[in-house]
């Protein structure tokens, strides 16, 4: 009982960060980040659907909404990663042979699941969960690139070192949590699904940091703390 408490605190304060950072994105440099908008989007929308299939539907419809959840919501982590990294080469002159990798590199992890995990296509939650594995161990091995790219770049871009920092926790931590997971028996695996949820809130938090607009002192005057003794 005081376990599926703490998993549920988890939950709303995970829904209200990502709330928080959609607020921000909108209000501000949305046009931007709009795969990031798209991806808060989404897991908002995914947590709503399946909160009322586990309430109102049948745990098969269940079983299938989540990982199919979990593999789209996957994807787009890795198709930020790769515009984040293509966005941080910009003043870089190799950046039309990169995109050109990084595009090869996309279609590839696009295509590749069916080739790996052919022989599990029917058993439905496995092949979505060796799926959702192998776009997070590719993303996190893309987040090495960017912020490689991000620390070379002449003029360092402060907001995308903050998405990228909280990009990168999240993807390694599902990484890592995945490839854990394999080996442990059904009733273990909550240890790692906890490891993952514990991972998601602080980069969702390094998010809201990221958009959150700087304070501003009223009619122009200076803030409290900014006042020098003497200067009264």
């Amino acid at each position: 009982m005081l376990f599926t408490y703490f998993v549920n605190v988890l939950d709303v304060v995970n829904l209200a960060l990502l709330c928080l950072v959609v607020f921000y994105l909108i209000r501000g440099p949305f046009r931007r980040y709009p795969i990031l908008l798209a991806y808060c989007v989404a897991e908002l929308v995914t947590a709503g659907a399946e909160y009322f299939v586990s309430n109102y539907g049948s745990h098969e419809v269940f079983i299938r909404l989540y990982y199919a959840d979990e593999v789209g919501v996957d994807l787009l982590l890795f198709f930020m990663v790769t515009a984040f990294t293509y966005r941080a080469l910009e003043s870089n002159p190799m950046r039309a042979v990169a995109g050109r990798v990084l595009t090869v590199v996309t279609v590839g992890v696009l295509v590749l699941p069916f080739g790996l995990f052919y022989n599990s296509i029917r058993d439905f939650a496995r092949f979505f969960s060796k799926t959702s594995e192998l776009l997070n161990f590719g993303a996190a091995v893309m987040v090495l690139v960017l912020w490689t790219a991000l620390l070379g770049a002449k003029k360092r871009d402060r907001q995308l070192l903050m998405v990228s920092a909280g990009l990168g926790l999240q993807v390694t931590a599902q990484a890592i949590g995945f490839g854990i997971r394999q080996f442990l028996s059904g009733d273990q695996r909550w240890i790692v699904d906890l490891f993952m949820m514990m991972a998601h809130l602080p980069s969702i938090y390094l998010w809201v940091i990221a958009f959150r607009p700087a304070p501003q002192a009223a009619n122009g005057l200076a803030a409290p703390s900014e006042i020098h003794p003497g200067e009264v």
